[in-house]
């Protein structure tokens, strides 16, 4: 592996903090992370259902590609899709590359992975053929049928949500059974083997794209630590993964971290809901912390629209007004008729004081 084609492979997120401020946040809705328990390595690859979904999962190879991002992407919808069927289909990180918004310049960002993965789906490997294609070969969408924008659409995610970058965090996400996109930096003599090392003073130029799998969290030689798998083929690390411990998360190295959540199937509880009583008093909006956005929360967990309740709660309400619950407020706004700008200006208050008091 030529680790130069990996320079661009998972790019910085760049964004301003304004557009930053309105992703969605895995601790908006579930807090801090869950107490887990962590097996030792030894004790946790000896679990039948580890083994079998070792077993299971097919290790890509992106070859001379920059396309790591679209790999771990598409793998952790195949992951999504076995949990939900029982059967394993592979997913094509063709059907995603492509239609990055910084083609034909090289890799992607997890935004990009996310947006594209929930607005245009995947298709199956079978279909759209990825494996060992260089970048010129992936770019390319001569074979792309019309009809597989219909099949895509099929498999593609409601939501991503994005996750602070520590190992509890993203343990916590895995321990649900899911997958996380995961970005990292690194330097010469760090990566290429089966258990990462973190050496500080060096230059990290390469970015690269990885997949956490599902329940692989463990104490390894005493650090906390998950499995990841590879786009690099099976004759690398362990045969296709690596075991990264918290060292990573510790030293800045994980860049980013993503999952993708079914939001609208979080709520389906709050059918047994009693109707929240409150007097909102203030103005609120992004960023806000406390009991009146815990209770805006409650308040737009009871309702739905077209698309269903307009907050998913999944357990109390946090109380951190980020980009769900400004999404929720603006679905709130359309339904009755108000300017729709994500804050709870006068106007909302009163809407929502009609509703809830």
């Amino acid at each position: 592996m030529d680790y130069q084609q990996l320079a661009n492979g998972a790019l910085l997120d760049t964004r301003p903090a304004d557009e930053k401020a309105k992703d969605f946040l895995t601790g908006e809705l579930y807090g801090a992370p869950a107490d887990l328990v962590w097996l030792d390595y030894e004790q946790w690859k000896l679990q039948p259902e580890n083994i079998k979904m070792l077993e299971v999962l097919e290790v890509q190879n992106q070859a001379n590609s920059y396309s790591c991002m679209a790999n771990a992407g598409s793998l952790a919808e195949a992951i999504d899709n076995w949990s939900e069927e029982k059967i394993y289909k592979r997913m094509s990180a063709r059907s995603i590359y492509p239609f990055r918004r910084n083609n034909p310049a090289l890799g992607m960002w997890s935004d990009d992975l996310g947006n594209i993965i929930c607005n245009r789906g995947v298709v199956f490997e079978a279909l759209l053929p990825s494996e060992g294609k260089d970048e010129a070969g992936m770019n390319d969408l001569k074979d792309f049928l019309p009809s597989y924008e219909v099949l895509a659409k099929i498999y593609k995610a409601k939501n991503y949500l994005w996750i602070d970058r520590n190992v509890d965090a993203v343990a916590s996400i895995l321990a649900k059974n899911k997958a996380a996109i995961i970005t990292v930096l690194f330097g010469n003599g760090e990566w290429a083997q089966q258990v990462p090392v973190v050496n500080d003073g060096i230059p990290t130029p390469y970015g690269h794209g990885i997949c956490a799998l599902p329940n692989a969290f463990f104490m390894y030689k005493g650090k906390k630590a998950i499995m990841i798998q590879d786009s690099w083929g099976v004759d690398t690390g362990l045969r296709g993964r690596r075991i990264i411990t918290e060292d990573w998360f510790i030293k800045n190295r994980v860049t980013s971290s993503i999952w993708f959540e079914n939001l609208s199937n979080i709520a389906v509880l709050n059918e047994t809901l009693q109707k929240p009583k409150y007097v909102f008093k203030r103005w609120l909006s992004l960023g806000m912390i406390g009991n009146d956005v815990a209770q805006l929360q409650r308040c737009l967990g009871y309702l739905k629209d077209a698309q269903g309740f307009l907050f998913p709660l999944a357990q109390e309400p946090t109380g951190y007004y980020g980009g769900i619950t400004r999404n929720a407020v603006k679905r709130y706004q359309t339904m009755k008729a108000l300017p729709v700008t994500g804050n709870v200006d006068q106007q909302t208050i009163v809407a929502l004081n009609s509703d809830f008091v």
